[in-house]
């Protein structure tokens, strides 16, 4: 009969058509499945360092003791040795403990001091008016010619004369003769021996409230 045989051979070139078909197909699929695996593999070596060569070490393991070295590096270059830090110590203790001698004394002026003040007054020519302060004790006379009077003390003795060309002054034995003016003259001998010649207005501003 015709129809079975036209239907047998239509099946029959199905059947080799999707036999052809799966041969065509499934090689390829194949190949697509094991480059995905190679990939993932290859992938999953690359992160975890298994493509390296023998004796080869990581990546991340040869950075770190580089980063260590550097930083023991640095660390070397700020922290200072023990050598170092104890000179420095030693330096600062001798900054901290160095002394400044004091200054030397001058020497005081009481070594040039009197132990006395002995003024010797003599009138050699015609009468002569006088006030004399020594040590806070006043004196005033008019001495007549010829007349001697002496006065001690031992911080000052201040002299004022109204005849000073009729009057000799000796001061522990020795004549003074730095007084200038034949008239009125005013000094002060203080403890030293130094005989200091004033003015009036001095004399006044000074002992103004003891003056009579």
């Amino acid at each position: 009969l015709t129809p079975p045989s036209s239907h047998h051979h239509t099946s029959t070139k199905l059947n080799v058509s999707r036999v052809e078909t799966e041969k065509n197909v499934h090689p390829g699929i194949i190949i697509l499945i094991i480059a995905g695996i190679l990939a993932a593999l290859g992938f999953i070596a690359a992160r975890q360092g298994w493509l390296g060569g023998p004796g080869e070490a990581p990546s991340e393991q040869t950075t770190a003791p580089a980063d260590t070295t550097d930083e023991e590096a640095s660390g070397n270059d700020t922290l200072p040795l023990p050598d170092e830090q104890q000179q420095s110590d030693t330096s600062a203790t001798q900054d901290t403990t160095t002394t400044v001698a004091p200054p030397e004394e001058q020497p005081q002026s009481s070594a040039n001091q009197l132990d006395e003040l002995r003024l010797s007054v003599r009138v050699v020519g015609d009468s002569a008016w006088i006030q004399v302060f020594t040590d806070g004790e006043s004196y005033k006379n008019t001495l007549p010619p010829g007349s001697r009077r002496t006065f001690e003390a031992q911080d000052s003795i201040n002299v004022h004369v109204g005849n000073n060309s009729a009057v000799q002054f000796t001061l522990n034995g020795e004549r003074i003769r730095s007084l200038s003016g034949s008239s009125i003259a005013m000094f002060k001998v203080d403890n030293t021996g130094t005989v200091d010649q004033w003015t009036l207005s001095k004399w006044q501003n000074v002992f103004a409230n003891r003056i009579d």
